[in-house]
């Protein structure tokens, strides 16, 4: 799993010169996966082997609410369901604390890298 920021369109979309690449990917909305935490732990992590074994590009796991976001120990097991996805975690600025355990994840994330 890589870590940066990239252009989404740009990403989705692919050159806008040539525009010859449009790639499948899916959605995960977390908060549809129910109010149990292991529920949503394991819900997330086989979305993201179905999108791997089906050969998507992109997971997009969409937080919305800040007790749905990714804990440090999900962030982690993640990324070997993800091997060769794109991965894009939302997190919202409206929560107090987002950026800390934004950051938090991305710590998590570049420890299992290093």
């Amino acid at each position: 799993m890589k870590l940066g920021f990239v252009s989404i369109e740009k990403t989705l979309w692919g050159d806008s010169k040539t525009n010859d690449r449009i790639f499948g990917g899916k959605a995960t909305k977390r908060s549809r996966y129910g109010a149990i935490t292991k529920d949503r732990i394991v819900r997330t992590l086989r979305s993201a082997e179905i999108c791997r074994k089906g050969g998507l590009k992109y997971h997009v796991i969409d937080s919305e609410w800040k007790w749905t976001y990714l804990t440090s120990y999900e962030a982690h097991k993640l990324i070997s369901y993800s091997e060769g996805l794109v991965t894009v975690i939302t997190f919202s600025t409206r929560h107090y604390g987002s950026l800390r355990l934004m950051q938090r994840i991305v710590r998590q994330i570049a420890a299992v890298n290093d």
